[in-house]
C-alpha cells in the first residue's frame, strides 16, 4: 500500500469515529467518493474498533495492518502462522518451542549452539509476510533496539532470514510481563518507584541515541526473574537522522502510521500533532498510574470515550484508587499525564531524577491481603528496613544505583564476562580484557576475595543462573555488564548482584575517551567497593585515583596481546597454544612500541615469553626477554602486582635467585591478595626451596579458591602434591581436575597399585601427543612392571625432542624408571643447561 493511500485510510478512520454511528454510512459514501475499495477498508478498521478490548491493548498501527492484508492472507489458518519451526536449525540457531505471537510477531526460543546460550527468535507471521509495512516494522524494531545498550533495555543480537522469511533474534528472558504481573492489582509503592527508575533510565538511553519509543505499555515492559524491568517492542520506534533535535519527530500524516496504543497514548499523538519524548514521558506516567493503583488512567471501554477522557479529562488522583499512595508519587505521576506536554517533565532523565528522590523507607508495604508471596512480602519488609538503617545512620549514598536495595556483607565476589555490545565479533577481545582489568583493579583490594578471570571466563555466552554460577565459583556477589566501543568512546555498564537472592545492589554507566579507560575501570571499582561497604586503605584509595592516560592503539594492542595469552578457556593442542603465545608476544611487542610507558604491557610481554618457555620454546632462548620485561614493568609501576608476579617467576625459573623469587611473589600477594599466578607461584617455592610442603599446598588451594574452574592457569594441585610424595592427595586432586591420567598413573605405581596405574596409563597415552605427558605416562608404565612399553615409547619421545624444545627432567624421569642412570643423568645435564624450570 502506497504511503498517500494509507494516510488518507487513517484520516477518513479518525474522522468517522467523531461521527455518531448510525451516519457514517452516509459519512463514508460522500468522503470516499465513489473508490468502493477504501471505502471497504475503511469500514474493516471501524468494525475492528468494535472489538474494544483487542483495540485497546494493541498498537493501532498493528490493527490497522492486520485489517487492509488482503483477503488471501486473512484467510489462512491460525496454524499458518506457526510457522513449524520447532525442532529446526536455522542458521547457528534449534528451534526448541513457541514462546508465543501477536499481531506483528511470532517469537519461538531457541539454542544459539554457536555460542551455547538461548535467544529468542521472532518472525513475521505468514499471513503479514507479504506486508510491506509489516516487514519495515520488524526492521524499525531490529534497528532501533541494536542500536541501543543498556541493562532495562532487551537485547538485539542479530537479524537475518529464513526461507524467505525475516526475523530478529533477541535476548532470551525469564519472567513475566509488567501485565501479567499486574493482573488488575497495585504493586507495593517501593516497587513503582523501582520500575519506573528503571523505565526511565531505560527509555532516556533510548532518548539520548535520538529514538522515542512511542509504544511504551505495560505489556512492552519485561520483569525477569530477577526482578529486573527490560523494555521491548520498539517496532513503533522513531529514529531521528544524526544531529536532529529529538523532540522534533514527524507527524502521524509524515510517518503513515497511528502509532501507539491508545490508552497509554499522549493527547498529541491522538491529535496528530507533532510528538516527541515528552509523549514517552506521557506514557511512562500512564504506566506509573497503573501500577500505583492497578488500572489505567483512563479505563473507558469504548475508543470515542476513551479518546476524548485522555484530551479532556484529568485523571482520577492515585490516592483516590490506593490510599498508600506516597503523596510525592501522585505529584510525579500526575505531572507526566498533563496535557500539554510543556507541563510534563521534559524528558526521561529529569522523570527518573523526580523519581530517585522520593524517600523509599517511608512507603507503606502493600497489605498482606494483596496477593503475593510470603518470601516476596519478607523481602521487601527487609528492604525497607534496611534503608531505613541506612538513612539513619547517614550511610545512605542516594540512588544513583537506581537498583540498590541494600548493602548485605559481601566479601567475595566475581566478574563475569562483560558482554561485548559493539555489534562486531572481532571486538571480544577488548571486552575480555575490560573484564580482566576490571577484575585486577578489584582483587587489589586487600578485604575482597576475587575470582580469577580465568575461571570466570567459563561461563561466557551460558545462561546459567547467577546464584548457581556464585555457587560454583563460591563468591557473595557477582559482577555482570557489557562493554560498548565506538572508534575511541567506550561505555562500560555494570551491576552487582548478591549471590543469594539474585538481588540487584547496583548499576551505573560508565562513559568516555578510550584514554581514560583505565579511570573508567577504577570508577567502577571504587563504586563496588562503596556500595559493598568496604574500607580501602590508603594505598588502594591512591591507586583507584591515580590511573594514567593511555595511547589508544597501544592499548588495543595490549588488549588483544592479553586475549590471546589467557583466552583460550578449553585446555588447547600444544600446537595451538604455542600459535596464540606467539601472537600473544608480537601483540605486547607493539603495545610496548607504541607506548614505552606501559607497565602492564611489559608484565603481558614477560608472561607470554615465560608460558612459552614451559613446552614451546628453550628457556634459554626466550627467558632473557621474559626477565627483561619484568624489570622494566616493575621500574615503570612498582605498585603493580602483575609485574612483580613476573618477576617473581623469572627469578624462581631462570634465575635460579630463590630469595628475590620469595621477595616478589611476597610483594605481588601483598599488592593483590586475589592474583593466582602469584599464590600459584609462591607454592612452588615453599614447596621446591624451603621444603614446607604443608604452606606450599596451603598456598596454592588458596590459588584454587580464586581460580576454581581452570586449574591448569596457575599451576597444577595434583603435580605438585605427586612431587610432595603426597600420592593419595594426588591422586584425589587429579580425579577432580579430570585430566591428570598421567600423574594418577604416577601415584598409584608409587603407591605399588599396579593395576590402576596401568589403566591410567593406557588412558592418557590416547589422549595426549605431548611430549612431556608421554614422558610421564613412560615412567608410570616402567614403574608399574611394563618396562617394555616405556621403551617402546622412547624414540617417539625424543624424535620430538629433536624437532622442538622438551624439557630434559621428563625424559631424565622416564630412563632412572628403567634404571639406565647413564641416560638419566644425561637428559638432565641437557635440562641444566637449557635451564629448565
Amino acid at each position: 500500500m502506497v504511503p498517500e493511500r494509507w494516510a488518507r485510510i487513517e484520516h477518513l478512520y479518525h474522522s468517522a469515529l467523531a461521527v455518531d454511528e448510525a451516519e457514517r454510512a452516509h459519512f463514508l459514501e460522500a468522503t470516499c467518493a465513489g473508490d468502493e475499495s477504501l471505502r471497504r477498508e475503511v469500514e474493516s478498521l471501524l468494525a475492528g474498533e468494535k472489538q474494544a478490548q483487542n483495540f485497546l491493548e494493541s498498537p493501532a498501527v498493528q490493527l490497522a495492518v492486520k485489517t487492509v492484508t488482503s483477503d488471501a492472507a486473512r484467510a489462512q489458518s491460525p496454524k499458518a502462522d506457526d510457522l513449524q519451526l520447532i525442532g529446526k536449525t536455522i542458521s547457528h540457531y534449534r528451534v526448541l518451542s513457541k514462546l508465543g505471537g501477536g499481531g506483528m510477531g511470532i517469537v519461538y526460543k531457541a539454542e544459539d549452539f554457536k555460542l551455547g546460550r538461548l535467544v529468542a527468535l521472532k518472525f513475521v507471521p505468514n499471513s503479514l509476510l507479504h506486508d510491506p509495512r509489516a516487514l519495515q516494522q520488524l526492521q524499525l524494531e531490529a534497528q532501533a533496539a541494536s542500536a541501543l545498550n543498556h541493562p532495562h533495555i532487551c537485547t538485539v543480537h542479530d537479524t537475518d532470514e529464513y526461507e524467505g522469511r525475516p526475523f530478529i533474534v533477541m535476548e532470551m528472558l525469564e519472567g513475566e510481563t509488567l501485565k501479567q504481573r499486574l493482573s488488575g492489582r497495585e504493586l507495593a509503592v517501593a516497587q513503582v518507584v523501582e520500575f519506573g527508575i528503571e523505565i526511565a533510565d531505560a527509555i532516556d538511553a533510548a532518548h539520548a541515541k535520538g529514538i522515542i519509543h512511542r509504544d511504551i505499555k505495560a505489556a512492552n515492559i519485561f520483569v525477569t526473574t530477577r526482578g529486573q524491568v527490560k523494555v521491548l517492542d520498539f517496532g513503533l520506534a522513531k529514529l531521528l537522522p544524526p544531529g536532529t533535535d529529538p523532540s522534533l519527530t514527524a507527524s502521524i500524516a509524515e510517518t503513515l502510521a497511528f502509532a501507539g496504543t491508545l490508552p497509554y497514548m499522549a493527547p498529541e499523538q491522538l491529535q496528530g500533532r507533532k510528538s516527541d519524548m515528552r509523549s514517552d514521558v506521557y506514557a511512562i506516567g500512564a504506566v506509573l498510574y497503573e501500577m500505583a493503583t492497578g488500572r489505567l488512567p483512563f479505563p473507558n471501554e469504548t475508543t470515542m470515550q476513551l479518546v476524548d477522557d485522555i484530551l479532556h479529562k484529568a485523571p482520577l488522583p492515585p490516592s483516590r484508587l490506593n490510599s498508600r499512595i506516597d503523596p510525592g508519587l501522585e505529584r510525579v505521576i500526575l505531572k507526566c499525564l498533563e496535557k500539554k506536554p510543556g507541563d510534563r517533565y521534559q524528558s526521561a532523565a529529569e522523570l527518573m531524577s523526580e523519581l530517585e528522590q522520593l524517600t523509599p523507607a517511608q512507603f507503606p508495604p502493600a497489605p498482606l491481603s494483596q496477593p503475593q508471596s510470603r518470601r516476596r512480602r519478607i523481602a521487601r519488609v527487609v528492604i525497607l528496613t534496611a534503608l531505613t538503617l541506612l538513612i539513619a545512620s547517614s550511610l545512605w549514598l542516594g540512588w544513583n544505583s537506581r537498583i540498590a536495595h541494600g548493602s548485605p556483607d559481601i566479601r567475595s565476589l566475581a566478574v563475569l564476562p562483560l558482554a561485548n555490545l559493539s555489534r562486531d565479533s572481532d571486538q571480544d577481545y577488548f571486552a575480555d580484557g575490560m573484564t580482566e582489568q576490571l577484575t585486577t583493579d578489584l582483587g587489589q583490594i586487600s578485604a575482597l576475595r576475587v575470582i580469577s578471570r580465568t575461571s570466570a571466563m567459563h561461563y561466557k555466552g551460558t545462561n546459567r543462573k547467577l546464584p548457581d554460577i556464585a555457587r560454583e565459583l563460591g563468591v557473595d556477589a557477582v559482577v555482570e555488564g557489557s562493554v560498548e566501543r565506538a572508534g575511541n568512546q567506550v561505555r562500560i555498564t555494570a551491576q552487582l548482584i548478591e549471590a543469594a537472592t539474585d538481588r540487584h545492589l547496583w548499576a551505573s554507566s560508565y562513559e568516555g575517551d578510550l584514554r581514560n579507560v583505565l579511570s573508567l575501570q577504577d570508577d567502577v571499582a571504587q563504586a563496588i567497593a562503596n556500595e559493598i561497604k568496604i574500607k580501602l586503605t590508603a594505598q588502594e584509595r591512591a591507586h583507584l585515583a591515580t590511573a594514567r592516560a593511555v595511547d589508544p592503539q597501544a592499548h588495543e594492542a595490549y588488549l588483544r596481546g592479553l586475549h590471546e595469552l589467557h583466552g583460550m578457556t578449553a585446555e588447547p593442542t600444544e600446537v595451538l597454544r604455542g600459535q596464540s603465545l606467539e601472537r600473544a608476544v608480537r601483540y605486547f611487542q607493539e603495545a610496548v612500541d607504541r607506548d614505552p610507558k606501559d607497565a602492564l604491557a611489559y608484565s603481558g610481554l614477560a608472561d607470554a615469553y615465560d608460558d612459552m618457555s614451559t613446552h614451546y620454546r628453550a628457556p634459554l632462548q626466550v627467558m632473557p626477554n621474559a626477565k627483561a620485561a619484568a624489570i622494566k614493568a616493575v621500574e615503570l609501576d612498582d605498585t603493580l602486582a602483575e609485574a612483580h608476579a613476573s618477576l617473581g617467576y623469572v627469578a624462581f625459573s631462570f634465575d635460579w635467585d630463590w630469595s628475590r623469587a620469595e621477595h616478589e611473589f611476597r610483594r605481588a600477594l601483598e599488592l593483590n591478595p586475589s592474583l593466582a599466578r602469584a599464590h600459584a607461584g609462591y607454592a612452588e617455592y615453599l614447596l621446591f626451596v624451603a621444603r614446607r610442603s604443608n604452606e606450599a599446598l596451603q598456598e596454592l588451594q588458596r590459588a584454587y579458591a580464586l581460580d576454581p574452574l581452570l586449574p591448569l592457569s596457575h599451576g597444577d594441585l595434583a603435580w605438585l602434591s605427586f612431587l610432595a610424595r603426597r600420592y593419595n592427595e594426588a591422586i584425589d586432586a587429579g580425579k577432580r581436575v579430570g585430566h591428570d591420567d598421567n600423574v594418577e598413573a604416577l601415584s598409584y605405581a608409587e603407591l605399588g597399585q599396579y593395576g590402576p596405574a596401568l589403566a591410567a596409563a593406557e588412558h592418557g597415552e590416547k589422549s595426549t601427543h605431548s611430549p612431556v605427558i608421554l614422558s610421564q605416562i613412560a615412567a608410570a608404565y616402567a614403574l608399574a612392571g611394563r618396562k617394555d612399553k616405556a621403551r617402546a615409547m622412547l624414540p617417539g619421545i625424543e624424535g620430538q625432542a629433536r624437532q622442538r624444545y622438551v624439557c630434559g627432567f621428563n625424559v631424565a624421569g622416564v630412563y632412572a624408571s628403567l634404571g639406565d642412570k647413564d641416560q638419566a643423568l644425561a637428559w638432565l645435564e641437557k635440562a641444566y643447561l637449557a635451564r629448565s624450570d
